[in-house]
């Protein structure tokens, strides 16, 4: 499921209700797209639409809905520049939501790829399986739509979002999916060493979008990854880090980091020929890992600067994918 579902039902485990703030159209510069959102308990809060005074002032805004009796989904309408002094200057339509444990999106098990809701003259948010397939607009992650009674609100529930496979669970590797976890990507953490990954997985408590994988043969997992996965590989063997690059450039992939020096670059490159790899494939072997003009060989400085760099690669795609009309 995607994370705000999840958050809310984790949210709602502690508290009997919560306010979804959700951005539900923006004008002109704003810091958030439409379909950000927030979710705010009495104490908690998961998400961000942006920061600044429009966040400031939407979380009091949901806590004072909290404390009332406002139940029915609410919009509000805020100029950045004149209302909030916030320099950005655009408008963005907020949609205040109140959802408890009758009305959360996960009491529908099995969860939906697709959830519908109306956001107008209701007096309560109530979410429902979308069956409008056949409307292309509908298969938008956020869309906003419209029938006899105003305006209907219809998002994925489907990940849609990058994939990441991490082979080795060492202070690297640790680091590496701790701070992959801060971003919106679906991360598998791979090692043969079970009590290094159960520890260092530990560290990583209610991580909706971590998978921890226990093998045996992590060559043999590279063919379950897919075609669009970002790969990362960091074991603490050579010999295992050579034949899982060797296996991965056999296949389809969005991108392979190696962990290394170009000295390691070059002598992987030099056995990856020798075995009939062509040098397009290994051209797309990035190692040393990390964008360039970071030198600390720090782990959490790694991570961030590998983290950096798949961030790089993943806004290079959609734009590709933008500009070709997909």
């Amino acid at each position: 499921m995607t994370d705000w579902v999840y958050q809310i039902e984790l949210l709602l485990e502690s508290a009997p209700a919560l306010i979804m703030v959700t951005v539900l159209r923006v004008q002109g510069s704003v810091p958030r797209e439409a379909g950000s959102r927030m979710l705010i308990t009495a104490e908690r809060q998961w998400g961000t639409i942006g920061g600044g005074n429009l966040e400031y002032t939407a979380v009091r805004s949901a806590r004072t809905r909290l404390a009332g009796s406002l139940i029915a989904p609410e919009r509000e309408v805020n100029a950045l520049g004149p209302s909030l002094g916030q320099c950005c200057g655009g408008t963005v339509e907020l949609l205040f939501e109140t959802i408890d444990c009758q009305n959360a999106p996960h009491t529908l098990a099995p969860l939906p790829a697709l959830l519908k809701r109306s956001i107008d003259q209701v007096a309560v948010t109530r979410f429902e399986r979308a069956d409008i397939a056949s409307d292309d607009s509908s298969q938008a992650l956020f869309s906003v739509l419209h029938d006899d009674n105003g305006d209907v609100l219809v998002e994925s529930t489907v990940r849609q979002r990058p994939a990441v496979w991490v082979f080795g669970a060492g202070h690297v590797g640790a680091a590496v999916v701790k701070q992959l976890a801060l971003l919106p990507c679906d991360i598998v953490w791979l090692d043969e060493r079970e009590s290094l990954l159960a520890d260092a997985a530990s560290s990583l408590p209610g991580v909706a979008s971590l998978k921890v994988v226990l093998s045996d043969d992590l060559i043999s997992e590279v063919a379950a990854a897919p075609v669009d996965t970002c790969f990362v590989v960091m074991t603490h063997s050579h010999s295992i880090d050579y034949e899982l690059c060797r296996s991965i450039l056999s296949r389809p992939f969005a991108f392979l980091g190696l962990i290394g020096s170009r000295t390691k670059r070059r002598t992987f490159e030099h056995r990856l020929k020798r075995r009939g790899v062509d040098d397009a494939a290994i051209g797309r072997m990035v190692c040393p890992i990390g964008i360039q003009h970071i030198q600390s060989n720090h782990p959490h400085a790694i991570a961030l600067s590998l983290a950096a760099q798949l961030l790089q690669h993943w806004e290079t795609d959609m734009c590709i994918e933008k500009n070709s009309g997909h």
